[in-house]
């Protein structure tokens, strides 16, 4: 007889409450990517992508298509959430998540390689992603 799952609690999605964090909610399905809250005409527009860099991010998808969100957090660091934008966050893309995805307090981002990140909003497993940034500018590294 299989064991019953318990559903996890979903990730917030509505203004004002905080992401559930997967460390404390171990989800069992495998992690989805959904590609319809893509933020055409961004800095950061997935659209624009270099051929290389699309190969490599076909590839990470590829690779990590097998793995839960814990995995993803806890095993590897790939994922991270950020849910206070205003400590970092580039003043673009806060002002593209304010205008596009009203009441959206927390991105998602996935480490592709080096400086190249994929910024996504996370409900459950499913990552939607916004933001493919090569350069690292959606949330930029201070200088140590």
């Amino acid at each position: 007889m299989a064991s019953k799952t318990k559903k996890p609690k979903s990730a917030a999605t509505s203004a004002g409450k905080r992401p559930v964090d997967s460390m404390e909610t171990p989800y069992s399905g495998f992690i989805k990517f959904r590609f319809d809250r893509i933020d055409l005409g961004s800095e950061w527009d997935l659209g624009s992508i270099d051929p290389d860099d699309f190969v490599e991010l076909l590839e990470f998808l590829k690779n990590i298509s097998q793995s839960t969100i814990h995995e993803l957090r806890n095993s590897t660091g790939t994922l991270k959430v950020y849910d206070n934008l205003q400590t970092g966050m580039n003043p673009e893309a806060i002002k593209r998540l304010a205008e596009g995805y009203e009441g959206q307090d927390f991105v998602h981002r996935l480490r592709v390689s080096g400086k190249k990140r994929l910024y996504g909003i996370l409900d459950e497993s499913v990552f939607s992603i916004l933001w493919w940034d090569p350069e690292h500018k959606v949330w930029p590294t201070k200088d140590r």
